[in-house]
């Protein structure tokens, strides 16, 4: 019994489920992949600071961790959010944007257009 339960983990740790469904054997990793698909924002790291930010007419401390001139990427605690926020001149959050997860606020930082560029 005991090993029948280890034969099935096995095959359970082999296989993935896809997005659109269905299930498919799990390789190692393709080597030939581009070395960074995922949003690097090393860079743009910053010792963190907090903004005062609005969303729907509330006001929050925004977590600022990543800024590229006046483009900042922040963590919304409140909302359980990341965002891009702009700074206007004065250094106040101007205008933001909030996203679900790092990975969709990093792309979004790092595709975003600098201010006054």
């Amino acid at each position: 019994m005991v090993a029948d339960v280890a034969r099935e983990a096995c095959r359970l740790c082999k296989t993935a489920q896809r997005p659109a469904g269905g299930w498919a054997t799990v390789t190692p990793m393709n080597s030939t992949a581009a070395p960074h698909a995922y949003p690097n924002i090393a860079p743009c790291l910053v010792l963190p600071f907090e903004k005062p930010c609005e969303r729907s007419g509330h006001r929050y401390a925004a977590l600022v961790f990543a800024q590229r001139g006046g483009v900042v990427l922040f963590a919304a605690e409140q909302w359980r959010e990341f965002g891009v926020g702009i700074l206007d001149d004065e250094g106040r959050m101007a205008i933001s944007d909030h996203f679900p997860t790092l990975d969709q606020a990093a792309r979004r930082f790092l595709s975003r257009a600098l201010p006054g560029a």
